[in-house]
């Protein structure tokens, strides 16, 4: 697994944790904010996933080579669709999420919100953990 792919999960997993402790002593959240919360890292997963199965089904193996050259403008818009969901959810991951979980941590207000942010987190680390678990071909490529 690549270093920042581990190095994410667990950051998502402690935010997760965390925000869910903290907010078991706060009020009520709207189960839609909570849902909605969880749309960008189910979406990203999703065209994760659909992009690999989609790869493997086209050319009937992983790529051996590094980048797009040669390969159909579908699969090449899928792959910049997934890259694009899966670079946002990482970049969040280790910038937004552990700021919003300590700010809403210490501001009473913001407590409820704490399932939001641990929403967010679980299904980020979902996605890291789906990407961890594609083959090594795929990651290789991915990585590159």
């Amino acid at each position: 697994m690549h270093p920042l792919l581990q190095l994410a999960l667990v950051l998502c997993l402690v935010a997760a944790m965390a925000a869910f402790v903290s907010a078991r002593r706060s009020g009520q959240t709207p189960r839609a904010a909570v849902a909605l919360s969880a749309l960008l890292p189910i979406a990203a997963t999703i065209a994760l996933v659909s992009f690999a199965v989609r790869l493997h089904r086209t050319f009937g193996a992983w790529p051996t080579t590094i980048g797009t050259a040669g390969w159909p403008a579908e699969l090449v818009a899928h792959a910049e669709l997934a890259q694009f969901g899966f670079g946002v959810l990482f970049l969040l991951a280790f910038t937004l999420l552990p700021l919003v979980t300590v700010i809403f941590a210490a501001v009473p207000r913001c407590r409820p919100l704490q399932r939001c942010t641990g929403a967010f987190a679980l299904g980020s680390a979902g996605c890291f953990l789906a990407l961890a678990l594609t083959p090594a071909a795929f990651q290789y490529w991915w990585w590159d």
